[in-house]
């Protein structure tokens, strides 16, 4: 499975991360490529890490994702300017946002703007709400094949969805030095809570980030009823009458 959980909607995620756990109830075995280190914690019983094609580490997922995170953490912050300049945004803490960006800055995210349905800037929408995200950059020099990536994430941290535009042949030069990477989520069925929109410019191999905003700019999610979990998609009960009365009544989703 090669990244396939970063498309589609969090419904759809729903439904893939439902079948691999039902794969592995049946003993199934899989291999699932990844840069999401949560899904890789939760679904993996080993870890291989591979950098430049050779293993870096091999082992228990919890001790192969810290030793990963750690590095790259340490790649980005080491390359982090400490007179790095206050980006833009639509909505959001100015003053935070200086303390909470990271990365080299070969490429900058010089504004964020997200928007709900109509095109006017949001920091609140109601469950299921479509959503844009607007991420102006520029690229200092020309850079081969950058990651974009928009990660919705609770207060504790805890990512609820990753989207990542992965296109190797995506080069930042010329015209395309200057200009505007666009994400529409078609809805977003998060339950009601307060989350952030987390988004940054990554290195082709992941080695570091270019830039990253982490915890800048704050989204709250309405939702009419809202129930435990992270998720709210749509649903509806109905009651079916089985011709055979001797089998339970019972409401089905």
């Amino acid at each position: 499975i090669d990244e396939v959980l970063s498309v589609g909607d969090l419904t759809f995620q729903s439904k893939c991360l439902e079948k691999i756990n039902r794969f592995k109830r049946q003993g199934c075995t899989m291999l699932l490529v990844s840069h999401d280190t949560g899904q890789v914690e939760k679904f993996c019983d080993a870890v291989l890490w591979l950098k430049k094609g050779k293993v870096k580490a091999y082992g228990p997922p919890k001790e192969v994702i810290r030793a990963y995170s750690e590095e790259m953490a340490y790649e980005t912050r080491s390359r982090t300017p400490d007179d790095r300049p206050n980006g833009q945004a639509s909505i959001g803490n100015h003053l935070k946002l200086n303390e909470n960006r990271f990365g080299s800055l070969e490429v900058e995210i010089s504004a964020v703007r997200i928007m709900g349905g109509n095109g006017d800037p949001v920091q609140k929408i109601n469950n299921g709400d479509p959503l844009r995200i607007e991420i102006d950059y520029r690229s200092n020099t020309p850079t081969d094949d950058p990651f974009f990536g928009v990660a919705i994430s609770k207060q504790d941290g805890q990512i609820c969805s990753e989207m990542m535009l992965q296109n190797n042949r995506f080069k930042l030069a010329g015209s395309r030095q200057i200009g505007t990477m666009i994400l529409d989520i078609d809805r977003l069925d998060l339950n009601g809570g307060r989350y952030f929109v987390d988004v940054g410019i990554y290195e082709k191999n992941w080695e570091y980030a270019y830039d990253y905003h982490w915890h800048v700019y704050p989204l709250s999610v309405d939702v009419h009823n809202a129930f435990k979990g992270m998720l709210a998609p749509p649903h509806k009960w109905c009651w079916s009458e089985y011709a055979d009365q001797t089998v339970p009544h019972h409401s089905t989703n």
